[in-house]
């Protein structure tokens, strides 16, 4: 909000959030921010498989003016709040120096994330000192392609380093616009 009220301190009145993207509305002052954290017991449906934890936010489009006295002194700011943006913010890397599950110094567990294979995906299960971990594949069967591959994110590193392929990226969704018709106003 702190942008919205800089943009103000003009002498006439002035719109914000006359954006198009969920980036736009990032870089110009989102109003608010909650983390949705997923966890691993959570189920594996499309929401946790394409995003698990990430940011829901908030931004604003409308207009904003200062609040005069009659010697023209601005003694605050007029604040009208037309719509209400609404979207994800979700960073895709595979860093393990932030993950939560450290041994001793150097010796880092890497973010587990999935069995991965051919014929689908299954969640490692919620005991990380499980036997799982020390496999790297489950259920093959005669054929490669039938089996899961344990998959983390040393092994994204791994594969990027051997291919000199992969990136890691930072992903917004679309911005769902509530219309929201609020007006208040803010001392200076």
């Amino acid at each position: 909000m702190g942008e919205v009220i800089s943009a103000g301190k003009g002498l006439v009145r002035q719109t914000f959030g006359e954006v198009s993207s969920a980036l736009e509305l990032s870089a110009q002052g989102f109003l608010n921010e909650q983390r949705v954290l997923a966890t691993r017991s959570d189920p594996l449906d499309d929401l946790f498989g394409a995003l698990a934890s990430f940011q829901l936010r908030v931004g604003g489009q409308g207009s904003i003016e200062p609040i005069r006295q009659q010697d023209g002194t601005v003694i605050g700011h007029r604040i009208h709040l037309r719509r209400l943006g609404v979207f994800a913010r979700d960073s895709y890397d595979s860093n393990d120096d932030s993950w939560s599950w450290k041994k001793p110094k150097d010796n880092i567990i890497s973010q587990p994330l999935g069995w991965w294979g051919f014929a689908g995906i299954e969640k490692i299960s919620p005991s990380l000192f499980g036997p799982e971990l020390g496999d790297e594949c489950i259920d093959n069967g005669e054929n490669p392609d039938e089996g899961k591959y344990r998959i983390n994110n040393e092994t994204f590193r791994d594969y990027r380093a051997k291919n000199n392929r992969g990136r890691d990226f930072v992903v917004y969704s679309d911005i769902d616009w509530l219309d929201a018709d609020v007006t208040f106003e803010i001392a200076e």
